[in-house]
Order: structure tokens, then C-alpha cells, then sequence
């Protein structure tokens, strides 16, 4: 599926990606640069950067002119940035950064500008796991998931680390706190707030109230705290410059859209010192929300685009350049009636696009709704025991007591979220999940959890096993490839079933041939949604449910190596292979393997193989 995505506001150094010299476009338009990308994963929009991330983990980056620069940076998770700095963090968890360091906001140790990304190493070399990121207009911000440490770098000027009158500038990561539950921050920001047990903390600039503290103070220098009721529980924390944006939960879990800052940008028309509600959206849900450094978006479940505040580059689409100071509705005629949009506000510029889901979204989703070896009914729902227990971080028993509480059409977000990773009712899905101490669902991305579940091989109800035959005279492998369903009562028959079978393959072998047997754990739901192979096999085996013999799939002449390789990538959708492998080998085995187990990703998987600059070994073989 091709990317859907609309463009307007600044387009300086065509960052916009649109090729005519045009540096503001007054009016949505579509960015017919993406048509051949398969799905955009996130935006990060500067003023004088952009940085667009595909669902395949590639990025292409625009400044000064229209080029796509990949830097031999791939498998990227996650963009973020301010008006000048971005950085970049792949799935290694290594980090990236580029742009302004004017304060040392890219926590390098200097001052000195970054016209390429160079790789920022204190996180590992401190062996520091990171929970969330996110920049202010100088300063950057990470939070660790151990002990909740909260690092700053960047500008102080404004009492943006909150570290009162000590220096104005750190060049590199600062402990600045612990036991943080949450950080928030905006690209236009010069401040920062933090959540703990305690409640909202905010430091820095304040001129125009944008810390809600009450307050007309210009700047705070040390973390004060912001007066909201105890029972909120925050959901979404965005500022730009001069106002600032806040998502909460009250104590019934209903939705509180709230802001503080200068009439001109808050959206309430209004100067607002302290947070104030909108009651423009109380009855409009919200899905998303975001915050250039002078104007506000926000997307509502209904699919409806809201603007508001400055448009001195177009920023708010609406063909014309007066500001809005209360939310106005942006009509998209392209867009109506198309679900799955998220948006995005760059400094002076705006996004909406079409989110896709991936291949391994479309297989779980497809195994949710065709039921497909379901080994639980849950409130009415055929679902996996497995599958949902370790997306929810809990047991079955506590799953069914919190379930309890909600309707079917609710726990249907639910699970939908389960299966796929995404959902069109954030806010009922965010309720129920607070109930399993996950706070931000939508960061808690199903292929991580899939991944987490095949290397740790956590509750594996399947096992592969391979017998690997090595003739001392020959030196040639031959194998033969066992599946069958675990059982510990049968442990002994399946062994003796595993040595026949190798014996009858093995007839005219010498005697001193060496036999080994090699086993891989791993989870028949997966397989059933990712592999027509093992979904029929599955099924069949079902059927008899009065068998006590296991099923042998014969796939002989490959590698454990290959054979491994190949399983992960079923979970992942990503194909790892070491440096030290025979890769003309793995890529003739991979290439079977696909065929074999009759997955449906054909095209995406040769591109993968492609990337990985296998292609060229066997490209006559394979496309045909």
C-alpha cells in the first residue's frame, strides 16, 4: 500500500519534499514523493530538516535541496526533533544526532554543528536502556527505564534542566532526577515537564503562562509544581513556544482536553495562566494531538482535523494566512471517510497521512478475526492464551477480572490492539490498559513483544527439531525436519519416532556418521498466522484430536542455521544475518524456506533479501 500524505505550511529548503520552488504551501497538498513508500511510520518536521520514517525502518531526510541521504543507517525505530536538532534511534538502540549544538543540546561534549549525524554514545557506554525522548527547542531530554532517571542536556538559559543558577549550557547527558514516571516537552519548548509520585513538575520559560503553574513569573528555575486534580491521570503532555497542550484521564476515565499559554495559541481565546478545559471538544473525543512552535493540531476519533493559532507560513492549511485563536475545522475532501490518519506538527509546517499497517499487523489481524487455533474464549472472544498474557503483562485471572468491568464493544478495542498494535479509539483503549500499568499503548509495539517472546522463548507450546546427519567421509549434511506438538508424556516415543525417521533417510550412510539434533522453540500462534504450512498442519492436527501421533514435515538439505533465521523473521518481519555467514548459502536457503512454509509476503520478503545485497546470487532463480 502506497503512502497517503498531505503536506502544507513552510517549505523552506523544500523540506515539504514538494520539488517546485514554493517556500509556503497555503493549502493541504499531496506529497506525491512517498506514492512508492510503503506506509509512513513518523515525521519529524524542523525548520530547516525533515526526517521521514517508512514502516520498513528507512528514513529519508530533506534539507538545502531534495536529496534522500540513507547515511547506512537502517532498521530506524524511532525520529524525533526540535526546530533544529534530530535525532535517530534503530532498533540496536543506538542513537544519532544532527543539526544545532549552539547550547549542546546533541550531548557530543562540544558546541560545534552536526551537518551529518554522528553517533551519540553515552547512553551505551553507561549501559543505559531508554524509555522515551523527546526535545525541546534547545534542549534534549531521556528518560531510562531503570529507576526512572531523567538526563537532560542543552540550554539552561531559561531554566530548561532545571538546575537553577548553576551553568546556562550542558554539552553532555546530566542525571538530573529519579523515579520519574513521565517527561514532556515540545519542539518550540523552552521548558520541560516531568510526572512522579508526587504529581506534574514543570521548569523553565513561562512568559506567557505556558507552564500552567498560575503564575506570571517569566522563568522558573527549578521544578515547581503544577497545580492539576490528583485523580487526572496524565495522558499526553505537548508545548510550542508560547502555550501548551494537555491530554488527562479523570477519575471515571472520561477524556480532559485542557491548555495553558498566550490567547493567540492556546486555542481558548483566552490568556490562560493555569490549565483551563476546552469545551470545544467535550464531546469530541480525541485520537491525537501535536504542537508546531506557533500553531496546534488535533485529529478527533471521528477523523476531523482541528487547527488553530498562527499562520504566517500556512501552517494551518486553511488558504489563507490570519491567525485562528479558537480550533477551526480543516476540510480535507481526499481524506473524508479514511480511517487510520495520524498527524503531525513540524515547526512551521503540517502533516496528515494514512497509517498503514504492516504484513505482520494483517497476519495477526487475520488470525483474530478467522479464529484460527484460538486455545481461549475470552468475555466471548476466541483468542490466544500466549499471545494475550504477554501483551498485557498479566495473567489470565487478572485479565478476566479487569475485562470484567468493560463491554464487549470495549474489550474488542481491547484486543484489537492486541492482535494489530494500532486502534481507532485510543482513548478507551489507553483506560483499559492503565488497569495493566501500561501507560502508552501504542508504544508498546506488538513485532517488540514478538521478538521479546521468540529470543526469551517464554511459554514456547511448539518445537522444531532438526536432525543434522554428517557423513565423516563426505562431509555432506542431510536433513530432515520434525514438528511436533510438545508433550511430555510422549517425550520418549517422539524419540524414537525422531531416530526412525533418520534411520530410514540415512539407510546407505557409513557407520561413523555423527548425528546431532537441534531444536527451536517456539509458538504455534505465530506460526498459524504467519505460515499457510503450519496453519494447515494445525488445523488437520486438531481434527484429530483422538491421535496421539505427531505430524513429520520432511524439508531436507537445509541449515539450522538458515531454518532459524527464517522462524525469527516469522516473527519479526526482519531478517538478521550475521556478518560471519555464507550468504550465498542462507539466501539460496531463505529463499526456499519462503516458498516452503507458503508465506505471504512474497515481495516484501525479496526486497529484505535485496537489502541485505543477497539478491544478485540468485536473482534468476528466484524472480521468474
Amino acid at each position: 500500500m502506497s503512502s497517503l500524505i498531505f503536506g502544507w505550511g513552510l517549505n523552506q529548503n523544500k523540506i515539504l519534499t514538494y520539488p517546485k520552488k514554493k517556500t509556503i504551501l497555503h493549502k493541504p497538498t499531496l506529497l506525491t514523493y512517498f506514492k512508492n513508500f510503503k506506509g509512513i511510520q513518523n515525521i519529524a518536521c524542523g525548520t530547516i530538516r525533515s526526517i521521514y520514517l517508512s514502516k520498513e525502518g528507512k528514513f529519508a531526510s530533506f534539507s538545502r535541496a531534495l536529496l534522500r541521504r540513507d547515511f547506512k543507517l537502517y532498521d530506524i525505530k524511532f525520529v524525533a526533533c526540535s526546530g533544529e536538532h534530530f535525532l535517530i534511534q534503530n532498533s540496536k538502540d543506538e542513537l544519532y544526532v544532527i543539526g544545532l549544538n549552539n547550547f549542546g543540546q546533541l550531548g557530543l561534549e562540544n558546541y560545534r554543528q552536526r551537518k551529518t549525524f554522528q553517533k551519540q554514545i553515552f547512553f551505551e557506554e553507561h549501559k543505559i536502556e531508554l524509555k522515551k525522548i523527546v526535545f525541546g527547542k534547545f534542549s534534549s531530554y531521556f528518560l531510562s527505564k531503570e529507576n526512572g532517571d531523567f538526563y537532560g542536556c542543552g540550554s539552561n538559559l531559561n531554566g530548561e534542566l532545571g538546575l537553577k543558577y548553576e551553568t546556562v549550557r550542558v554539552v553532555s547527558p546530566r542525571l538530573l532526577q529519579s523515579n520519574i514516571f513521565n517527561i514532556f516537552s515540545g519542539k518550540g519548548s523552552k521548558f520541560v515537564f516531568i510526572l512522579n509520585k508526587k504529581g506534574l513538575f514543570a521548569t523553565g520559560r513561562n512568559n506567557c503562562g505556558q507552564l500552567g503553574i498560575g503564575s506570571e513569573r517569566l522563568k522558573f528555575f527549578s521544578f515547581t509544581k503544577v497545580p492539576i486534580p490528583e485523580e487526572y491521570t496524565i495522558v499526553e503532555i505537548i508545548g510550542g513556544a508560547n502555550h501548551t497542550l494537555l491530554l488527562a484521564l479523570d477519575g471515571e476515565f472520561k477524556q480532559r482536553f485542557l491548555a495553558s499559554g498566550t490567547k493567540f495559541k492556546c486555542g481558548l481565546g483566552e490568556n490562560c495562566f493555569s490549565f483551563k478545559e476546552f469545551t470545544f471538544f467535550a464531546d469530541k473525543p480525541i485520537k491525537q494531538f501535536d504542537c508546531g512552535e506557533l500553531h496546534s493540531m488535533v485529529l478527533t476519533q471521528d477523523s476531523k482535523l482541528y487547527v488553530w493559532g498562527n499562520s504566517d507560513y500556512g501552517q494551518l492549511g486553511l488558504g489563507e494566512l490570519t491567525d485562528k485563536m479558537t480550533p477551526t475545522q480543516l476540510y480535507i475532501e481526499e481524506l473524508q471517510n479514511v480511517k487510520n490518519l495520524k498527524i503531525h506538527a513540524g515547526s512551521f509546517s503540517s502533516f496528515i497521512w494514512q497509517e498503514s499497517i504492516d504484513e505482520i499487523q494483517e497476519d495477526f489481524l487475520n488470525l483474530f478475526q478467522n479464529e484460527y487455533c484460538w486455545d481461549l474464549e475470552l468475555c466471548g472472544f476466541k483468542v490466544h492464551k500466549i499471545l494475550v498474557e504477554h501483551r498485557l503483562n498479566s495473567n489470565l485471572k487478572k485479565i478476566n477480572k479487569v475485562l470484567s468491568n468493560y463491554s464487549k464493544s470495549e474489550i474488542e478495542i481491547l484486543l484489537y490492539w492486541v492482535y494489530s498494535g494500532s486502534s481507532d479509539d485510543i482513548e478507551i483503549l489507553k483506560q483499559i490498559c492503565l488497569n495493566f500499568e501500561i501507560e502508552d499503548p501504542l508504544s508498546k509495539h506488538l513485532v517488540d513483544d514478538l521478538n521479546e517472546l521468540f529470543e526469551s522463548k517464554k511459554s514456547a507450546d511448539f518445537v522444531l527439531k532438526i536432525n543434522e546427519t554428517i557423513k565423516t567421509g563426505k562431509k555432506k549434511k542431510n536433513m530432515i525436519l520434525n514438528v511436533h506438538k510438545k508433550k511430555n508424556k510422549n517425550k520418549n516415543k517422539n524419540k524414537n519416532e525422531l531416530e526412525d525417521n533418520s534411520s530410514d533417510n540415512n539407510e546407505n550412510e557409513d557407520e561413523n556418521d555423527k548425528k546431532h539434533i537441534k531444536e527451536i522453540l517456539l509458538h504455534k500462534f505465530v506460526l498459524c498466522a504467519r505460515s499457510e504450512l503450519f496453519r494447515g498442519y494445525f488445523l488437520t492436527y486438531n481434527d484429530q484430536k483422538n491421535s496421539d501421533s505427531d505430524s513429520v514435515l520432511d524439508y531436507s538439505g537445509k541449515s539450522f542455521q538458515s531454518i532459524q533465521i527464517f522462524m525469527q523473521f516469522l516473527y519479526t518481519s526482519k531478517l538478521k544475518i550475521e556478518n560471519n555467514s555464507n550468504r550465498k548459502l542462507l539466501f539460496s536457503e531463505l529463499s526456499d524456506a519462503h516458498q516452503y512454509y507458503q508465506i505471504n509476503t512474497k515481495s516484501n520478503y525479496l526486497e529484505k533479501l535485496e537489502s541485505l545485497k543477497l539478491l544478485n546470487v540468485l536473482k534468476n532463480k528466484i524472480i521468474k
